[in-house]
């Protein structure tokens, strides 16, 4: 019990630091407290965490990130950055599915499903193996030969858990 004490109060400590300096951005550099976005600035941090902020009954600041995630408009990109496959669907989908899984929270599919529709055109590739990187403001995938096997397999959890949960087997 004393060591599941000191890892909330070291999550709750980086949180709070996170929340301080750096919310909505992707990350916080924790020695100089700097905000930077390298996922497209959708907030992966707070993605990242609402499963882990869950877990720990840290109620107000699961509501709080839950918030944050019903404004997030995908469309909103970091200069226009590629958005990449695999990162996407394993921190923001992934993220989104576990935490509808552990609160029921429907905002969180209807978030993962606007994502994923987003994403789909990387699959119409003559082989059905999906390209990287999608461009959003286009909604164009970025045509490359080169693809990663293992990323292709690992997506496949995210997107079959969220045909599950929709009924909808498109993904």
């Amino acid at each position: 019990e004393e060591k599941q004490q000191y890892i909330k109060d070291a999550f709750v400590f980086s949180w709070q630091g996170y929340r301080n300096f750096s919310w909505g951005y992707d990350e916080n550099k924790p020695a100089s407290n700097v905000p930077r976005n390298t996922r497209n600035g959708w907030g992966a941090t707070i993605i990242d965490s609402l499963d882990t902020l869950f877990i720990m009954d840290l109620c107000e600041e699961f509501k709080e990130a839950q918030k944050f995630v019903s404004s997030i408009s995908w469309n909103n990109n970091n200069d226009d950055e590629p958005v990449q496959l695999f990162e996407t669907v394993i921190r923001y989908v992934g993220g989104l599915l576990s935490a509808y899984d552990l609160s029921h929270e429907k905002v969180f599919v209807k978030k993962a499903v606007e994502l994923v529709d987003r994403l789909l055109p990387a699959f119409d590739t003559p082989t059905g193996i999906p390209y990287q990187y999608m461009n959003f403001s286009t909604g164009e995938a970025i045509k490359s030969p080169i693809a990663c096997l293992a990323e292709i397999g690992t997506i496949q959890i995210e997107f079959t858990r969220l045909s599950e949960i929709t009924g909808n087997w498109k993904y």
